[in-house]
Order: C-alpha cells, then sequence, then structure tokens
C-alpha cells in the first residue's frame, strides 16, 4: 500500500516506503506518539513528520523534510534512509541497538542521535550538507573518524566510549567541538583545520598535551578538566575568561637516586610558575619548596604543586616509600654465610656463600706465616646464592689459613688440605 497525501497532488512514493520501512525497523507499533502512521492521512500530519512542496514542472510533490522524534520509544535498530529532501533529523531518547547506519541523505542539515543507546564505531558519513551532529550520550566506541564534513559547524559526541588519539580533523567551518567524557581518548590533541573554533571542549578525557592555542584566534571557551595534564598546558588554559582546567587526573613521577646515607627525590614536571611542596607521611615538610628535596628519613613522601597562573588547580606527585638504615640496622641487615666443604678426593675445596646486598668479594689462602698462597675470589657480586670450587692441585698438604671478606666483615679460619 503506498500512503499519499490527499492536501497535494501526490506524495513521493519513496519517501512513504521509507518512512513505513523507519517504522517497522524500530518497533512502531510500541511509540508513545505513533499517530497517523501507516494512515492515508497527509504525511505532514503523521507523528513528528514535516513535509514541504516541491514543484517539478507542473506538477507538486510533497516531500519529507524533517523527522522529529523525542523520547517516543524508539526501540529495534536504525534502518539505512534514503530521504533526499530530508534536512533534519532528530532522534532522542529511546532503546534501540545495533550501530549507526550509512544513511543517503544528501540535503540533511541536522542528524542528531541522542541518548539512543547505539553502539559500535563511527562510520564515515557522507553528508555534504550537514552543520549539526549531536551524537551523545550513547554507547559508540572505536577512534573518531577523519570527518568528511566541509559545512559542520557544531559537533558532539559528548559521554560515549570512543578511544584513541584523535585525527587531525579538517572542519572548515566548525565552530563547536564537545567531545567530552570520553575517557579512553588519550595521547596529545592535534592542531586541527578549524580556523572558525570558538568553543572547545575536552574535559574528561585522558589528553596528556594540548598545542599552542593561539592557532585559533576565535576561541572563547575551553574545558579541558579531568585530564592529564601539567602546568604547562595548564597555564595557557588559565589565561582565557571562560575556562575550566581543574580536576586533572595526573601523577607526576619522582625520580630517586641515592645519594650518601639518603635518597634525592626530583620532580619531573614542567612550567613557569610552579609552588613545590614536599611532604612527608601527609605532612608538609618545613622549606621543603624545590623541584628536589633531600630524604634522609624513613616514610612515604610525596610533593604538592601549584601554580600563580592556573589556581584554580593542585597536582600531586606520586608516592614513594623511602627506607633509611641506621647504623645498628645496617649492621643487622647486611651479612654472609659462609659454608666450607673440603673434598679431597677431588683435590678441592667448595665454598658456599650467600651474600644479603651486593659487595666486593675477596677470598685468600694464606699459609702459616701469613705469606699469599692464593687467591680464588677477588670481585664484585650481587645479592644472593654462589658457589665456589677451589681446584687445590699442586699445592702442598699442610694447614693454611683462608680470609673471605665482604659486606665490610672479614671472616678467617684454618684449612686442612691433604
Amino acid at each position: 500500500m503506498i500512503y499519499s497525501s490527499t492536501a497535494r497532488k501526490y506524495t513521493r512514493v519513496n519517501d512513504s516506503l521509507e518512512l513505513v520501512k523507519f517504522y517497522q525497523s524500530t518497533n512502531g507499533n510500541n511509540w508513545e506518539d505513533r499517530y497517523g502512521w501507516l494512515t492515508t492521512i497527509p504525511l505532514d500530519k503523521w507523528a513528528g513528520i514535516i513535509t514541504t512542496e516541491l514543484v517539478q514542472g507542473n506538477d507538486t510533490i510533497c516531500v519529507v523534510i524533517t523527522i522529529f522524534l523525542h523520547a517516543n520509544n524508539l526501540t529495534g535498530t536504525l534502518p539505512e534512509l534514503n530521504l533526499p529532501d530530508l534536512e533534519i533529523l532528530y532522534l532522542a531518547i529511546g532503546n534501540l541497538s545495533g550501530s549507526i547506519p550509512s544513511f543517503n541523505l544528501p540535503s540533511l542539515k541536522e542528524l542528531t542521535l541522542f541518548e539512543l543507546n547505539l553502539t559500535g564505531e563511527i562510520p564515515i558519513l557522507n553528508l555534504p550538507n550537514l552543520q549539526y551532529l549531536n551524537l551523545r550520550l550513547n554507547k559508540l566506541s572505536g577512534n573518531i573518524p577523519d570527518f568528511n564534513l566541509p559545512k559542520l559547524r557544531s559537533l558532539y559526541l559528548t559521554e560515549n566510549k570512543l578511544s584513541g588519539e584523535l585525527p587531525v580533523l579538517n572542519l572548515p567551518e566548525l565552530n563547536y567541538f564537545d567531545i567530552q567524557v570520553n575517557r579512553k581518548l588519550s595521547g596529545a590533541l592535534p592542531i586541527f583545520n578549524t580556523p572558525k573554533l570558538d568553543t572547545l571542549l575536552i574535559g574528561g578525557c585522558s589528553f596528556d598535551s594540548i598545542p599552542d592555542l593561539n592557532v585559533y584566534p576565535n576561541l572563547n571557551k575551553i574545558s579541558v578538566a579531568g585530564n592529564k595534564l601539567i602546568f604547562k598546558y595548564l597555564e595557557q588554559i588559565a589565561e582565557y575568561n571562560n575556562s575550566e582546567y581543574e580536576f586533572q587526573d595526573t601523577i607526576i613521577p619522582i625520580l630517586v637516586e641515592k645519594s650518601g646515607q639518603g635518597y634525592l627525590l626530583t620532580t619531573n614536571t614542567e612550567g613557569s610558575a610552579n609552588v613545590y611542596q614536599w611532604m612527608l607521611d601527609s605532612v608538609d615538610i618545613p622549606a621543603a619548596n624545590g623541584i628536589t628535596y633531600f630524604a634522609d628519613s624513613t616514610g612515604n613522601y610525596k610533593c604538592r604543586i601549584t601554580n600563580t597562573i592556573a589556581v584554580l588547580e593542585t597536582l600531586y606527585t606520586e608516592s614513594v616509600y623511602i627506607k633509611i638504615n641506621d647504623v645498628n640496622e645496617q649492621r643487622e641487615n647486611s651479612y654472609f654465610n659462609l659454608k666450607i666443604f673440603n673434598e679431597p678426593i677431588n683435590n678441592s675445596v667448595i665454598f658456599k656463600y650467600y651474600l644479603s646486598q651486593p659487595s666486593h668479594i675477596n677470598l685468600t689462602l694464606y699459609d702459616m706465616l701469613g705469606n699469599v698462597v692464593s687467591q680464588p675470589l677477588n670481585e664484585d657480586k650481587s645479592e644472593g646464592n654462589y658457589t665456589i670450587n677451589y681446584n687445590y692441585t699442586g699445592i702442598s698438604k699442610g694447614l693454611y689459613i683462608y680470609s673471605f671478606q665482604a659486606i665490610q666483615n672479614v671472616e678467617t679460619g684454618l684449612l686442612y688440605i691433604q
């Protein structure tokens, strides 16, 4: 059956068929408002449909230019649509399944698919006249595509599951860009070809660097709140009157280097107006306000960093635990364990030892007059268990003295060679 409008000479047959397909694919029988759909009343009386008349020669044709369905209990899937004169497709608040189809909508100016539970990746949209794209509050995943939308002015991709790094977008008419709350979008924010950009909203992502924003001379509003940025980037954001940059999820690393009886701690951050405050066990250390700090006490260290330009944000380093042994602890924990096994049948002595820490090792054999007979070992060793098989072939039988030096300790004893 073809549904036609009696108010006009005729309705484009294809438009009627496409609406029937849309109704069936989205379970129209369950809609909140389905007035007029699949009846013979004029299309512009169907709920959410706006039409216009086109004059072609002597004919007047009724064509669909708007589909507007808000909170209408859309379920099922979105079909591919072929409506050559459709200018607005607005579908909001539903429970659809599946992904965004490839629409054949050459006249489309506004595409809103808002809070519909759509999944999958954003397709390459061939919509040459599109000016407004709103895909907020879905479950779209994958990378943001390199859109070929030369007339696009506003782009909303907020609160999806998009991931990866952004492409260098070539959208010369774009003035509003909103990709907030896509936590898996990461890396460096590239420089877009968007000379008319007025609003840049990337809060709630995981970007760790941004370019010099002077490339956007019309930029007026910016939000980078809740990313992974350091003060090097936040300082330029703070210069804008209409900006948000707080709540960075940035954990700044600490470089730890052994130095004498303690450790030198160094933050790895950048910024022209940083203020540092080192803390031990969450308590500020007096006068510890440099990029580096010498830790000579046991405990958990971290550094709180503020900035005199980006005054609304506070960053923290990671927390590192430093263990400083006192003299008695060093003596208790610094040891070796030496065991000796004489195997005369093989003309050898086996020395087995364990080191509790790295050390230089020296094993020397002396005669009873104190003369050096042999030096089986003289080298650096790391912590661990070791075995030395010392063959004494060629050494006269008799009583000898061995000296084993390790970890600033010496063990001596008698060794009988048969």
